[in-house]
């Protein structure tokens, strides 16, 4: 049986590649160096896959695509966001993954060797621990179901009100996340106290993210198994939930329903732009880590497609299981649908 070498130069430096497995096979020159220990790579292609979705597949889909189908009237967004995500999204994506497989660097050495000026930080932690806050109070009664608590106001109804009047009422999950979660202040003159409920879960998640990552793709190439298939699993329940409830149909036929007008307005195809960002991850930094591990020789071009195709219809089901939820808000608080969110709630 015989092995196909290719011969490459990579940072200056003359390599063998197996082209069958895309590992080093010896570095050439009759005066180079012992070769260095070759990266970590993934046990198979279906973790790295998991690990693409994982990244990919997360609040953006879930809570900000929903929102913005809500803010561009339904249907209508769908439009620009299908457009933008086959023009923009997968272009962007397969180069970001194209240069962690070929570099085999992560970003912060990749970006160092091509523009300094790329390197920048971010967070995204701080929306994981409201997650975790919501997880804790599912199993500490409840309380966003339930109004007369010392954070909810007057106005505050709960989803098992029965009423029909033009007053100004607030849901009690809402006034549960903006005067309990995030105990906002009245105004950016108004200084609150630290919210220490909110540290500590901002501890926890940096804890599970250090957990998961210890021991590197060892570790985080079998916890995607569990943390990329377990929130499909919570999506499947939750939409079968909320097709079963009053109003859902209205809420998913606002859902796919366009206003045909609103296609024409830029601020629509802008937002639809901005959305394929976040729910690629591109930019981030995530997918060129994770590509890093990859053979040379993987199939880069098939890996993209299938990610990026798969957070896609993640997106629309993510949607489907909003809107019948807020289908059914507007029903319980006698609402038309497009009064029922305020922006960023």
């Amino acid at each position: 049986m015989t092995t196909s070498l290719a011969l490459t130069e990579i940072n200056g430096n003359r390599y063998e590649i197996n082209t069958k497995n895309g590992n080093i096979a010896q570095r050439t020159g009759p005066t180079a160096p012992a070769p260095k220990q070759t990266r970590d790579q993934w046990g198979g292609q279906i973790e790295f896959l998991l690990a693409c979705l994982g990244n990919a597949v997360g609040l953006g889909n879930c809570w900000r695509f929903p929102y913005l189908c809500y803010k561009n009237g339904g249907g209508a967004f769908l439009i620009p966001y299908i457009i933008c995500s086959f023009v923009i999204g997968l272009p962007l994506f397969l180069i970001e993954l194209s240069l962690g497989q070929y570099s085999s660097m992560g970003p912060a050495h990749l970006y160092a060797n091509l523009s300094p000026f790329f390197k920048v930080a971010v967070y995204y932690n701080m929306i994981i621990a409201w997650t975790l806050f919501y997880f804790v109070g599912s199993f500490l009664g409840q309380d966003w179901q339930h109004c007369g608590q010392h954070f909810n106001t007057l106005n505050c109804t709960t989803i098992n009100d029965k009423i029909n009047s033009t007053n100004y009422s607030i849901s009690s999950t809402e006034e549960y996340f903006n005067n309990f979660v995030l105990t906002k202040s009245d105004g950016l003159d108004v200084m609150n106290s630290i919210n220490w409920r909110l540290v500590a879960a901002l501890f926890v998640s940096w804890v599970i993210v250090v957990a998961a990552l210890i021991k590197g793709i060892q570790s985080s190439g079998k916890v995607v198994y569990f943390t990329a298939t377990f929130p499909y699993v919570i999506l499947i329940i939750l939409f079968i939930r909320g097709i079963t409830l009053d109003g859902a149909i209205d809420g998913l036929r606002y859902y796919v329903t366009p206003e045909w007008s609103r296609v024409k307005d830029p601020g629509v195809w802008r937002d639809a732009a901005v959305q394929v960002f976040y729910s690629f991850g591109i930019g981030g930094g995530g997918m060129i880590t994770y590509a890093s591990y990859n053979r040379f020789t993987d199939p880069v071009v098939r890996h993209s497609l299938l990610v990026g195709i798969g957070d896609f219809l993640t997106s629309i089901f993510c949607g489907s299981v909003v809107f019948a939820m807020v289908g059914y808000m507007a029903h319980t608080l006698n609402k038309p649908i497009d009064e029922i969110v305020q922006s960023g709630t």
